[in-house]
């Protein structure tokens, strides 16, 4: 693409053009056009979004969409109930189609809104979990790098032999390196065989060739698939386990999402915080989501029927997973967002 170019193209053919031609791109969003960040690509299951004007949109599991109701996953969207807000205005839901797993795409838009028009769609780049999102905007604020290592970028760079560009920032400037789901890269060697990428990519750890000024963040949902080498003591600083929220953060998360409408029918916060136990953020959420539909719907409101439904929803979930042959699919850290994109400024 030559400067100032735009130009409509594949999700995918985007990335292949920013990885042999580089520079700096910017996608068409609400605010105007936003410049972006790091790119990621990933494997996940993936649903056909069909509008009422016949606009579709491929996309991972976990893509928000802005609706009536705010961001809400396209996997959890109520087909026909769903008014869905677009570059041409308000559009209705009327057709989800499961079509299996595909490769999806994410990138950084940085703006404080995230937002940007998938196919026209108004779409949410949500990032990373919340605490990564905030460290990227401390990097931004504090003129600091930040890049995103995922496993195609771990595969690729075993490919051309050269790990160790994994480790470092553009022009050795300060800032962090977040690697993402280091289950899939450093698999314990007992199960998955011997590898000298992941010699490589402990010794770089190590710091044969010390890297200044550098922080590496490592998740995994997964801790005991990691190979022992890496999880040894000493090898990591410092470990962090993000477990299901506490009592007193379930209460500070209810009384600051539920609205007061939501709190009738002698449903109280109560209540609500004893239903949850062990229940992560994620999943509160789309309790609150329920008992918004039910309002929308002119629905009265039942706390019982209310976690019968959700029970319901992952249950049906948990069905589709074993007909189709993927597993439970977890709270996303991240989401991929796939397929195509209306235009970009080169």
């Amino acid at each position: 693409m030559r400067l100032g170019e735009i130009k409509e193209i594949e999700i995918s053919d985007f990335f292949n053009l920013v990885q042999e031609e580089g520079g700096t791109y910017e996608v068409e969003t609400p605010e105007g056009w936003i410049t972006l960040g790091n790119l990621v690509k990933k494997k996940k299951e993936c649903y056909l979004l069909r509008l009422n004007d016949g606009t579709s949109l491929g996309a991972s599991h976990d893509h928000y969409v802005e609706t009536q109701n705010g961001w809400e996953k396209i996997e959890s969207l109520d087909i026909n109930q769903t008014i869905i807000n677009t570059i041409s205005g308000k559009r209705e839901v009327v057709a989800r189609e499961y079509i299996g797993t595909r490769n999806t795409f994410d990138f950084e838009v940085l703006h404080d809104k995230h937002s940007y028009y998938a196919n026209g769609i108004v779409s949410h780049n949500t990032g990373k979990t919340l605490t990564c999102k905030w460290l990227r905007e401390e990097c931004i604020k504090h003129n600091l790098l930040y890049k995103v290592v995922t496993m195609e970028d771990y595969r690729g760079a075993g490919a051309r032999s050269n790990i160790r560009s994994l480790f470092k920032l553009p022009a050795k400037k300060s800032g962090i390196i977040f690697f993402d789901d280091m289950d899939a890269m450093v698999q314990n060697r007992k199960v998955a065989g011997n590898s000298g990428e992941l010699s490589t990519f402990l010794s770089e750890l190590d710091g044969l060739e010390t890297v200044d000024g550098v922080v590496f963040i490592f998740t995994t949902n997964y801790i005991k698939e990691l190979d022992a080498a890496f999880v040894r003591p000493g090898r990591i600083d410092l470990w962090l386990q993000f477990s299901e929220p506490t009592e007193a953060l379930r209460r500070k998360f209810i009384v600051q999402k539920f609205q007061p409408e939501l709190l009738v029918n002698d449903i109280t916060i109560e209540e609500l915080i004893t239903k949850t136990n062990e229940y992560s953020y994620a999943e509160i959420e789309e309790i609150r989501k329920l008992f918004c539909f039910d309002l929308i719907n002119g629905k009265s409101l039942s706390l019982e029927s209310t976690f019968a439904v959700f029970d319901k929803h992952r249950k049906d979930f948990a069905d589709r997973a074993a007909v189709r042959g993927f597993s439970q699919l977890e709270e996303p850290k991240e989401d991929y967002d796939d397929f195509v994109l209306p235009s970009y400024l080169a």
